[in-house]
C-alpha cells in the first residue's frame, strides 16, 4: 500500500498497524506523557511527566522516582520494604530489621537488624536501638529513645519529649526533666495491687 504525506492530511491505515520508535508532533512539549482523547487528539497537558526514569505528577521537574505535587488518595495497603512502614527522610535508613513503623526524620534510623514490632513515631525516636534486638517497644515523641544503645529492651513504651526507656516491659511517661515511671504493677485505691 502507498501512503501519502502531505501537510494536515489525514490518513487512514484500515487493518495495518503503525509502529514507530519516534513520534514527533508538533506543540507538544518534550518529555511529557501524551494521552490520546476520544476523539484521537493528542494532548500533553495531563499534568504527567517522566524525565530521566523518573515520574511526576503536577510537576514537570520531578526528582524522586515518583514525585507528586498535591493530594494522594489511597485505598489500600502501602507497603515497603521488609514489612516495615516508614515515613520520613532517614526512618529505618541503615537498618534491615522487618515489621516496625518508623514515622519521622530518622526515626529508628540505625535500628538493629533483628528488631521487630517496634513503634517509633516523632523526629529521632529510637535513635538508640542500634547495638542490641528491640522489640514490641513503642517511642512516641520527638527524642524518645533507649537509654543504652547497647541493652536489649522489649514491651517498653516511652511517651513524652526525651524520654528514655532504661528497661524492658516498662512505661516512661514524661519529658527530659520530669519522669514517671510505672515498672510493674499499678494500682488505683489500693497500696498494694496484686495484678
Amino acid at each position: 500500500k502507498t501512503i501519502i504525506e502531505g501537510a494536515n492530511s489525514n490518513i487512514d491505515f484500515g487493518d495495518y498497524d503503525v509502529r514507530a520508535n519516534t513520534i514527533t508532533a508538533d506543540g507538544l512539549t518534550s518529555g511529557r506523557v501524551v494521552f490520546t482523547g476520544s476523539n484521537g487528539i493528542l494532548s500533553d497537558n495531563s499534568g504527567f511527566t517522566y524525565k530521566s526514569g523518573k515520574i511526576g505528577i503536577g510537576t514537570t521537574n520531578p526528582d524522586s522516582a515518583l514525585e507528586v505535587v498535591g493530594n494522594i488518595k489511597l485505598s489500600g495497603r502501602m507497603l515497603n520494604d521488609n514489612g516495615n512502614f516508614k515515613f520520613g527522610g532517614g526512618s529505618l535508613a541503615n537498618s534491615s530489621a522487618i515489621d516496625n513503623i518508623a514515622i519521622g526524620i530518622n526515626a529508628l534510623k540505625d535500628l538493629h537488624d533483628d528488631g521487630q514490632y517496634n513503634i517509633a513515631i516523632g523526629t529521632n525516636a529510637g535513635m538508640s536501638g542500634t547495638g542490641a534486638k528491640m522489640d514490641n517497644n513503642i517511642l512516641l515523641g520527638i527524642n524518645t529513645d533507649f537509654a543504652n544503645s547497647s541493652t536489649s529492651y522489649t514491651n517498653s513504651t516511652a511517651l513524652g519529649s526525651s524520654a528514655k526507656i532504661t528497661k524492658s516491659h516498662q512505661i516512661v511517661l514524661g519529658t527530659t526533666n520530669t519522669e514517671v515511671y510505672i515498672p510493674h504493677k499499678v494500682g488505683i485505691g489500693t497500696d498494694s495491687p496484686s495484678e
